[in-house]
């Protein structure tokens, strides 16, 4: 019996003693070496500044000048010798900051001719002290500077280091632990531009990833003109240029800027249109400049008075819905607006045919049907198809079926549809043309348009223009509306102008 309870209290005491090893390991898992024995062998810390240190004392544990918890700014290098503690020491000129758990601490330096005697020890921000590195000789791994008061807790040590000094290692309780501390710090952007008014939110990266603490603390150097929250937010508040920067809260003390360059808000949008005519089921696309060129913000919110006359998407296009009359707006984020007025017309004209028996066909058609009817004419009348007819495919509602209607080239006199697209004018020329059925018309036009159908009369005449058909304005009058006639060159026998 008692053998068993010897075997278990062993087996307890394993793994409660394993239990403190393990906390005291993850507390200094990176720490280079324990202390086990004072300096000459005496019963307590004996080192004195001046000492050469090969290892910790007791109560004490030592981390190479090489921990990556340590901080390095200004021009270092890691110089290598068996004579520096673990092979290497920090040489150069600059700054280093250690951040640590505990209460006390050593800096391990080594002494020559070439160092600097302006060494300045720092913690938590109050300047404690200052040591010295020149010696006649080299005199590696020496105290060169030790803090044994500390309240415990966490500490910040700021060693600013004179031309050609050293730092080989350091000291701390072996019941505290380096603090990891962030090594770098970037924002997205280094400068930037903003309108008065606007808004941009800044980010940042800080290395490394497991670095405890990344919080930061946002400053302007003009909050009059571009002020900054606490998470990184910027508002341009007035034209004028600032300084926005970011510096870690974790004892590292970096910085990173971005310069705001503010601008008033004076930019102008126009159109490429003011108007624009559309069918129904027909798009354009409006297109928005914005000025001056440099404007920081070119985004557009494009709208419509009524959507369900006519449509436009975020990109400017527009979607003929129904016939109507909409304004179609671009805004800036600004405030400025440009507006496009869109008359949206039905998809269909109304065809009047004049034969050449002096009898009359009428078809109401798509605009698109009318297009390809004046198309097949003019390419039958320069021999370029051979077809004699044309069928007609007209719209039907649900109740009917397709309908089609035929007629033949040399049956066709002349032809004409209404159209709200004709100018006025003052006319005061009368164009008197005699037809082939002996059919006589008569026009009222401007001079100018006296001269464009002669000289497109005197080019098809000689074979010098592919448009067999001229197009007259005839504006409405007490009995008829508006309209467009195209008379056919080869039903033409004789003109006059009054």
């Amino acid at each position: 019996m008692n053998k068993r309870i010897k075997v278990f209290f062993l087996v307890f005491l394993i793994v409660i003693l394993g239990c403190f090893t393990n906390v005291f390991a993850t507390n200094n898992s990176d720490a280079i070496e324990i202390g086990t024995s004072n300096l000459n062998g005496t019963a307590v810390n004996s080192a004195k500044v001046g000492n050469q240190l090969f290892h910790p004392e007791v109560g004490w544990a030592r981390y190479d000048d090489t921990n990556p918890k340590m901080l390095f700014k200004g021009s270092f290098n890691d110089y290598p010798s068996n004579v520096y503690y673990n092979g290497s020491t920090k040489y150069g000129i600059g700054t280093a900051l250690i951040k640590f758990y505990g209460s006390k601490f050593r800096i391990l330096m080594s002494y020559n001719p070439d160092r600097s005697n302006s060494n300045f020890v720092t913690v938590d921000g109050t300047k404690i002290g200052q040591f010295d590195q020149i010696k006649g000789s080299l005199i590696p791994q020496a105290l060169g500077f030790q803090e044994n008061n500390l309240t415990e807790g966490v500490h910040v040590v700021q060693i600013d280091l004179g031309n050609n000094s050293t730092l080989d290692a350091f000291d701390i309780d072996d019941s505290g632990y380096l603090i990891q501390l962030d090594k770098n710090l970037t924002l997205n952007k280094t400068s930037e531009t903003l309108t008065v008014g606007q808004t941009d939110t800044l980010s940042q990266v800080v290395v490394p990833d497991n670095a405890p603490d990344k919080s930061l603390t946002w400053t302007s150097s003009d909050p009059s003109i571009a002020n900054v929250d606490t998470f990184g937010k910027v508002t341009a508040v007035k034209a004028g240029s600032a300084i926005i920067t970011a510096t870690t809260n974790d004892g590292s003390n970096l910085t990173s800027s971005c310069a705001v360059n503010v601008k008033d808000s004076n930019t102008t949008i126009s159109l490429n249109k003011t108007t624009d005519n559309l069918t129904v089921g027909a798009n354009d696309t409006l297109t928005a400049t914005i000025t001056p060129t440099d404007a920081v913000d070119k985004n557009v919110t494009w709208t419509s008075s009524d959507p369900s006359i006519a449509t436009v998407d975020a990109s400017g296009k527009i979607t003929a819905v129904k016939p109507g009359t909409v304004t179609v707006t671009a805004t800036t984020d600004n405030g400025k607006t440009a507006s496009c007025n869109v008359t949206v017309e039905n998809n269909t004209v109304n065809l009047t045919i004049f034969m050449q028996d002096s009898t009359t066909r009428q078809y109401t058609i798509t605009k698109d049907e009318f297009t390809k009817f004046t198309n097949w004419y003019n390419l039958r009348a320069n021999g370029g198809t051979f077809s004699d007819s044309y069928t007609f495919n007209l719209p039907v509602d649900a109740s009917s079926s397709v309908i089609r209607r035929t007629v033949y080239f040399t049956t066709i006199e002349s032809f004409e549809i209404i159209s709200d697209d004709v100018p006025v004018e003052e006319r005061n020329n009368t164009l008197t043309l005699l037809m082939k059925n002996s059919t006589i018309r008569k026009y009222s036009l401007t001079a100018s348009e006296v001269n464009n159908f002669n000289n497109w009369y005197d080019l098809r005449s000689n074979n010098q223009t592919l448009q067999s058909y001229y197009i007259f304005n005839v504006p409405a009058d007490d009995f008829s509306p508006a309209r467009k006639d195209y008379i056919l060159f080869n039903n033409i026998t004789d003109s006059q102008v009054q």
